[in-house]
């Protein structure tokens, strides 16, 4: 559908629509892009939750059990760092009073408005 749109407002030929998009597939800047959206460590990681503040923030993990996870970050390409794993809203609250500090309240806002349990959590 982004194609289309793509090609009707810039270009009639689908080739440049889609270097519009995104890059092609298999190449260097894909798998980059691939990597980037699937590390946990990443700025522009997507299952990011709330960002507490400049050094603190709360994502979903992107595999295994699931959990959310208290990261603290660092310095490096993977600057963000898994500080504390849990799956129930009360342990995610006492390990952000414990480790994080003063938060942004809007960021504490989120928090508490997630389920006692990741389980139910939406998908």
């Amino acid at each position: 559908m982004m194609t289309t749109a793509l090609v009707s407002e810039h270009s009639h030929s689908p080739e440049r629509a889609h270097s519009l998009a995104s890059p092609p597939p298999g190449s260097p800047a894909a798998v980059g892009a691939l990597k980037s959206r699937l590390n946990e460590g990443a700025d522009d990681c997507p299952a990011v939750v709330a960002k507490l503040c400049a050094r603190w923030r709360v994502i979903i993990a992107a595999s295994g059990a699931p959990q959310w996870i208290l990261q603290h970050r660092g310095a490096g390409p993977k600057a963000w760092r898994g500080d504390f794993f849990c799956q129930t809203r009360q342990m995610l609250l006492l390990a952000i009073r414990e480790r994080a500090g003063a938060v942004d309240p809007e960021a504490l806002a989120i928090i508490m408005a997630l389920p006692a349990h990741i389980r139910d959590a939406r998908s």
